[in-house]
């Protein structure tokens, strides 16, 4: 299992880890409030391929967060794109390994 499995298991909150190929796994969990877990989950940042959740207005500012960082961190604004209405619209985020 790798590093970040194995992080995701200890720190998690009583998800369920299931391995989807070499590297990428998927991360379950029900949670009361989807903004008491935003600040843990973007401590992913980098590895996160996408994230869903039924508070739409939580998943929308988590990529709007994402699309303003790219656009501090970008040399060429002009290459990032704006996030859009649909995960199905939004570039994946490449996931990273340990």
């Amino acid at each position: 299992m790798s590093n970040i499995s194995e992080r995701i298991k200890r720190e998690g909150r009583n998800g369920t880890i299931t391995r989807i190929c070499d590297n990428t796994y998927s991360y379950s969990v029900q949670v009361f409030d989807t903004n008491e877990m935003m600040n843990w989950v973007k401590t992913y940042i980098g590895r996160i391929i996408s994230i869903e959740g039924s508070n739409k207005q939580v998943i929308k500012k988590f990529y709007r967060d994402i699309y303003r960082m790219k656009r501090l961190y970008s040399k060429d604004t002009k290459e990032v794109n704006p996030p859009t209405k649909t995960k199905e619209e939004n570039p994946p985020y490449k996931a990273k390994e340990d």
